[in-house]
């Protein structure tokens, strides 16, 4: 039997549909498969009257669902949105910057006024943990 296979090229990425030749539709998934072909097992189709191991033609479509024969799709996304990271940050910094005037003050050197320490603590724990619980419920 003559089957038409689409998948994507572990290449270069990009969509392809081929006609192989195979027993089973497995079989010629297989074959697409050791052509470095991603196969969308769900459209391959049995096909009469098309010229056989033609080169892959590309074709330019992109998100696509498709499973590998014999492997797992692994996708990795970006878990936290830049503003949340810099929001996070400043408010680290901001503790921290309270906590060394803080030591400052315990050691005996009064450099650095009570209330401006206490503000720092209290806004960079407010700004750095509101930060955090967003990023949580945005992202989850």
């Amino acid at each position: 039997m003559k089957y038409k296979i689409y998948g994507v090229s572990k290449e270069s990425g990009k969509d392809v549909e081929i006609v192989l030749e195979g027993d089973t539709k497995e079989a010629a998934e297989k074959s697409a498969y050791d052509l470095n072909i991603l196969v969308y097992v769900q459209k391959t189709q049995i096909v009469s009257e098309v010229a056989v191991n033609q080169p892959p033609v590309i074709v330019d479509q992109t998100t696509k669902r498709f499973s590998r024969v014999g492997e797992t799709h692994v996708q990795v996304i970006e878990q936290t949105a830049k503003r949340f990271k810099m929001a996070i940050l400043i408010g680290g910094a901001m503790f921290c910057l309270g906590f060394a005037g803080f030591l400052f003050n315990v050691v005996g050197s009064n450099l650095v006024p009570t209330l401006l320490i206490f503000g720092f603590i209290v806004f960079g724990s407010i700004i750095y943990f509101g930060a955090r619980l967003l990023a949580w419920w945005h992202h989850g």
